[in-house]
């Protein structure tokens, strides 16, 4: 079985055309991609990382299946994707971190 590690830059239209507004870095084995972290840029409103993020998912879920369990600061952006049916909250890890985490599961579409 192969692990490997990935990132992505995610991008969204801006008034200035195409920008990045945040990264995406995960373990991709096989047909399973878990994020691992997402960061977004400073500049990026909450609808550009909101539209990249989805524009992203979407490309990715129609091939893989992506986990992603991620700490309080970043579940706010899955729980809003939840709401458009990319994503599932699928449950919550313990002793994992100094604090639970979300587990979240994309949807195929």
């Amino acid at each position: 079985m192969l692990s490997l590690g990935a990132a992505w830059t995610v991008l969204a239209e801006s008034d200035k055309g195409k920008r990045p507004v945040g990264m995406i870095f995960g373990v991709l084995n096989n047909k399973v991609l878990t994020i691992t972290r997402v960061i977004a840029m400073p500049w990026a409103s909450k609808r550009q990382r909101l539209q990249g993020f989805l524009a992203w998912l979407n490309a990715m879920r129609r091939e893989l299946v992506v986990f992603a369990y991620l700490a309080r600061p970043e579940q706010r952006l899955c729980e809003h994707v939840c709401k458009y049916g990319a994503m599932r909250r699928v449950g919550t890890i313990f002793d994992m971190d100094t604090e639970p985490v979300a587990f979240f599961q994309s949807r195929k579409p």
